[in-house]
């Protein structure tokens, strides 16, 4: 379902293999900042080098901890458990988030762009179905544990 943005993608070939600035070296990894990661909705399909457009505000009945879906998303409120031992995959999030439509509605909700605390995107994905359509006060949710990423 996820995947990572292009600019992760060049951070970890480039990290992992002779492309730093002496001869067999590897670059250096450019770690995130450390902080509350954020997943934000999209009106329009997310790509490997390019953010989805974010959803416009929801109008309140957000869970969890917040009372409107708005930039710069709703924020990571748990750790997922680590991937080891043979598998290399993340579930997340670990707690439901759902958000009621804005007035006019969501026409078309593609996918979902997950970001650094410093705003640094680094994986994206589309939804099973996009374009999904949300009427006015009507409940989009992402079910708890229903989303994962994952390297093969």
């Amino acid at each position: 379902m996820a995947a990572l943005d292009a600019g992760q993608i060049y951070n970890i070939l480039n990290a992992l293999l002779p492309t730093g600035g002496t001869a067999g070296y590897p670059a250096s990894f450019t770690s995130l900042s450390a902080g509350v990661m954020y997943m934000r909705w999209d009106s329009t399909a997310p790509t490997v080098s390019a953010a989805g457009t974010q959803l416009s505000n929801g109008n309140g009945g957000s869970t969890p901890s917040i009372t409107n879906y708005a930039s710069p998303g709703i924020s990571f409120t748990a750790s997922s458990t680590p991937a080891s031992g043979g598998t290399y995959q993340v579930t997340l999030p670990t707690v439901a988030w759902s958000s009621v439509a804005p007035s006019g509605g969501w026409s078309a909700v593609y996918g979902l762009d997950i970001y650094s605390s410093a705003a640094v995107r680094v994986w994206y994905g589309s939804f099973n179905g996009a374009p999904i359509a949300v009427a006015y006060l009507n409940t989009f949710q992402i079910a708890a544990n229903a989303v994962t990423v994952s390297l093969s």
